[in-house]
């Protein structure tokens, strides 16, 4: 089972419901959050910390606290007998987590930019892909989180040389092993995919979450 909660939160949210929200972690995130200087960061990461509590609540998994939290040698946070990944991009803040595989999420808000700057993180085939379509924007923002989920789920994130790994396939190979990836449709301008260690027998359950 893979579970997957999201919210939209905006920078503008009152003081009183940020503290709120800040009772809610331990001190070693609140540490973390007070070490980010954009208030944008500081959202993300407490909500990131919230949306996993949410999913542990959801795999049935209380006993795990967010003091459990380690992270590897590719600062790839894990905890004991959960794999979780947290992803934001512009207002949007998800987590997805599961008990029974390794999991990436990465989510990007489609903006129009000029991808050309990325060739070198694509092999030729993603490149033609990109330019084939009819709209290349969309398709760019298609396959770059497409690769991010994969690298995220196996945990050696940019590390990886991204033009070495090819994700058009639903399935992707990634060090003799398959990945398996598919869209997660969270947000209107959102490109999501999840990235999987296993063929899911069913489909995530994602949650939405309001946020005060």
């Amino acid at each position: 089972m893979v579970t997957i909660h999201y919210t939209l939160i905006h920078s503008k949210m009152e003081p009183t419901d940020f503290r709120y929200y800040l009772e809610l972690v331990p001190n070693d995130t609140l540490l973390k959050i007070n070490s980010f200087h954009r208030k944008q960061d500081k959202l993300a990461c407490l909500f990131g910390r919230v949306l996993l509590q949410r999913c542990l609540q959801s795999l049935k998994r209380p006993d795990i606290v967010l003091n459990d939290i380690r992270y590897s040698e590719y600062k790839k946070p894990y905890v004991d007998g959960v794999s979780f990944n947290i992803t934001h991009s512009a207002d949007l803040i998800a987590c997805a987590a599961s008990s029974d595989a390794q999991v990436g999420l990465d989510t990007e808000k489609i903006t129009n930019i000029n991808f050309e700057d990325f060739k070198n993180v694509f092999t030729q085939s993603e490149w033609e892909h990109i330019h084939s379509a009819s709209h290349p924007v969309s398709s760019f923002f298609e396959l770059w989180t497409r690769k991010e989920s994969v690298l995220k789920a196996h945990g050696e994130g940019l590390n990886f040389p991204l033009q070495e790994l090819e994700v058009i396939n639903e399935n992707i190979i990634l060090n003799n092993a398959i990945w398996v990836v598919q869209p997660i449709d969270l947000s209107p301008g959102y490109s999501t995919h999840l990235a999987t260690s296993v063929k899911l027998c069913v489909p995530p359950n994602v949650s939405y979450v309001t946020i005060i």
